[in-house]
This record gives structure tokens, sequence and C-alpha cells, in this order.
């Protein structure tokens, strides 16, 4: 999208429209959050816990701008320490003539560092762009709305942590008898991602169709990965089953977190599952199978969920969703689900969101 496309708006109402939205320190402090956690490392967050509030603002500042500096193209790193040069030399001289040659080197100034303004918002247009188009082509790829199944309630839930994310969701209606679900998680996040998220859902839709066998699905869904992919760009993977005449959950686990089994109010941690996908060629898989009585539940979620975060650095965790499953006594998936979320964004609050965070609970209604 350019400029030329951009709908034309007086500028004043825009401004007044922006004054009286309100909620502009919450926005400066999630966008300052995210401002940090994109630019600074690891190292670097943890120096900042042990310091104190000056020194941690001062060291920040300073990383920052550096890190602004390392990512600009060298012709817009020189123009802006030239400007800055400028800005930082005396302004108020005594002489009439030099503080009116001052004056107009600030006004300047002001123009030089408007126009690199100009042109990091132009590159910033140019890559939202080609990713609002990404976006609309992998939300075409998730399930719009929960499958309908006779005897089962299916409930889904898609939250990218950018505007296009590296989990998979997905729902193959395979014949009257075999209905195909999957979760899976790309070991990265935004455009790459989403880029083999979609090669390995292509994958698995031309494969799950006439390979009944879980097991030998993922060997060869795993056999065509890791022809494909790059290097150390693993992926976990959930492929469920399920029949609308069978209490029966055949699942086949590479490298995703076990779900949890919600049973009679009883939750349990399934056992843990195969090696994740994009390893090595040539790993066998075994497959899995849970019988649900009416009313039990199996959540399968991705890492987003228990790796969210709050604004003090704390992890959501599992043992705050175990706790959280065992609290809320739901007897029903879109509601039990719908709690969950409610639950997690009370948690994280105005907190910038880390990673992907999708999430399948299947319950068996009769």
């Amino acid at each position: 999208m350019t400029s030329q496309h951009t709908e034309q708006q007086p500028l004043g109402r825009v401004i007044r429209d922006d004054l009286r939205r309100g909620g502009h320190f919450t926005q400066m402090r999630r966008e300052y959050g995210e401002l940090k956690e994109f630019y600074l490392s690891e190292e670097q967050h943890a120096r900042l816990r042990t310091a104190s509030a000056v020194k941690g603002f001062f060291l920040t500042t300073w990383w920052l701008f550096k890190s602004l500096l390392l990512h600009m193209s060298s012709f817009r790193r020189i123009l802006l320490l030239v400007t800055l040069v400028l800005l930082g030399l005396p302004r108020c001289e005594m002489h009439a003539q030099r503080l009116q040659t001052s004056t107009e080197t600030g006004g300047a100034v002001i123009v030089v560092l408007l126009l690199l303004l100009m042109m990091e918002v132009k590159d910033k247009m140019l890559a939202r762009s080609e990713l609002q188009a990404g976006r609309v082509v992998q939300k075409a790829l998730i399930p719009e709305n929960p499958p309908q199944i006779p005897g089962w309630s299916v409930w889904l839930y898609y939250h990218p942590a950018n505007d296009v994310g590296g989990d998979l969701l997905d729902y193959l209606p395979l014949s009257d008898k075999r209905h195909g679900l999957a979760i899976g998680d790309i070991a990265d996040k935004g455009l790459g991602a989403a880029l083999l998220m979609a090669k390995l859902q292509a994958t698995l839709r031309a494969l799950a169709p006439d390979t009944p066998n879980l097991a030998k699905l993922a060997f060869k869904t795993n056999q065509i990965y890791v022809r494909d992919t790059l290097a150390n760009r693993f992926a976990s993977l959930i492929y469920i089953e399920i029949s609308p005449d069978s209490d029966k959950v055949r699942f086949v686990n590479a490298g995703h977190q076990p779900p949890f089994l919600i049973k009679s109010g009883i939750i349990e941690e399934w056992r843990k599952g195969n090696p994740a996908l994009g390893i090595q060629a040539g790993i066998e898989f075994a497959a899995d199978s849970i019988d649900l009585a009416p009313g039990d539940m199996l959540l399968f979620y991705s890492d987003g969920l228990v790796d969210a975060r709050d604004w003090e650095g704390a992890f959501y965790g599992e043992e705050r969703l175990r706790a959280d499953l065992e609290r809320y006594k739901i007897a029903d998936a879109k509601l039990l689900g719908e709690k969950l979320i409610r639950r997690l964004q009370t948690f994280v609050g105005d907190s910038p969101t880390h990673d992907d965070i999708t999430m399948i609970l299947l319950q068996r209604t009769k």
C-alpha cells in the first residue's frame, strides 16, 4: 500500500480523533515494551533486571539509540549523526547575524529529521502492505468457524504475535467417518515461520486423506519437511483424527506439548510424544489414542499460551494453566475456552504478545 492509495482525510479531523480516542499512556507503555523486546538481547534484559531505575533508563536509552543506528542504511545513519551534531551546536549567540544563522541551521535540522522519519515510515508501509497481504492468505488457511462434527464439540483459537504467525491450526474433513485436526508450531515467528507453516499444512492436507495410519502419516510428513525446509527450522505437530461414531481420539504427537485430559473434574497431562519434525529423516513415530466419555475434554495448545508474560516478565506457565483448568468447572468446550482466554488476558494485561497462541478444545458430547 503506497501513500497514493492511502485514504485522504483532513489532518485536523485525524488529530482530533486521536486525542479523543484516549488510552495514550497505555499505548506508549505497550510500544515502549515492544521496542525493548525487539531491540534488546536476552543479556541486556538480564542486566536491566538487576540495575537501578536511573541506571536502567540510561542503559536502555543508549542501547536503543545504538540499535537504531545499526539498523539504518549507511546513508541514513550518517545523515542522522550529522543532524544530531548540528542540533547540539550552540544556538544562542549574542551577535544578531549568528543568531539568524543558528535559527536557519535549526530549521534545516528539523527538515532533515522529518525527511529521515518519512523514509523510515515509507519502508514500514511497504513492509506492512506485504505482511497484510500475507495475513489475508494465512487467515484463509485457518478454519473460520469450529467444525460441526456429530457427537463432538470443538473449540478453536488462533492469535498470532505478529501480522502473520508460525503456528498451525487446521481442520481436515476427510470423509463422513474421518475428521482431522492439526495444531503445530514452527520454531520461529513472523513471515519466515508463516511460509514454513503453509508448506507443512499443504503437506499434511495432501497426505492425510490417503494415510489413515497416523504413525505413517507423521513419518511421511517428516521426510518431506526434512527434504524441503532449512536447517535447524524444526516444527512441532499434533495431528488428531476423530469419528462421529467413536469415543476414541487418535493422534500423533511430533515434539509438541502433550495435551491436558479433563476427565470427571480431574486434570491429567498426557505423556510426551515423539521427536519434532525436521530433526532428521527416517525417524519412526508412534501414534496414541484416548477414549473419552461424554463430557470429557482434551486441550491441545501451543507453547505461546504457557510462555505468555506479564509486564514483570512472569510466565503464565503450565502450573497456572493446570490450576485454572481445575478452578473452572465448566462442562462446555466453548465456554471453557473463552474463560481461559479472558484469564490469560487478565494475567498479561497490556504487555506485548511474545509468541503465537493456538488452542484446540475437543469434547465428547454423547
